[in-house]
């Protein structure tokens, strides 16, 4: 006769138990992993995008000399925009205090939404 009094280890369902609960957090820390690498992408997107801006903007600012006429101003404008692949401008001439422009800068990359940024820049 066989005794079963002493038992040592673990059941089957106590092993199937730690097996759901040990995938149950793997899978959450994947997710929580795949959700952050997404925002890293969509930030570094953002940070490209702002550096193209102020560089665009930048480059205005102090690339064209003083004394143009409007018309001049906004040609060079267009000139310095066209130096960067996929974007484009228009130029408003603000209503406000004169030599104060209002830029509209727009990015269009293959397959994505169109995106437009504004900007001010003041010409004397």
């Amino acid at each position: 006769m066989i005794k079963m009094s002493d038992t040592r280890g673990f059941s089957l369902i106590e092993a199937v138990v730690a097996i759901a609960v040990l995938g149950v957090g793997i899978v959450s820390v994947f997710t929580i992993y795949h959700t952050v690498i997404i925002g890293q992408r969509v930030s570094e997107g953002i940070l490209e995008q702002s550096l193209n801006i102020n560089g665009i903007v930048n480059e205005i600012r102090t690339g064209i000399p003083a004394g143009r006429t409007e018309q001049a101003f906004e040609q060079e404008i267009a000139a310095i925009v066209t130096k960067h692949p996929g974007w484009q401008v228009e130029v408003r001439p603000s209503t406000r205090p004169s030599g104060l422009y209002e830029l509209q800068l727009s990015y269009e990359a293959a397959g994505r939404k169109k995106k437009v940024f504004y900007a001010k820049v003041v010409y004397p």
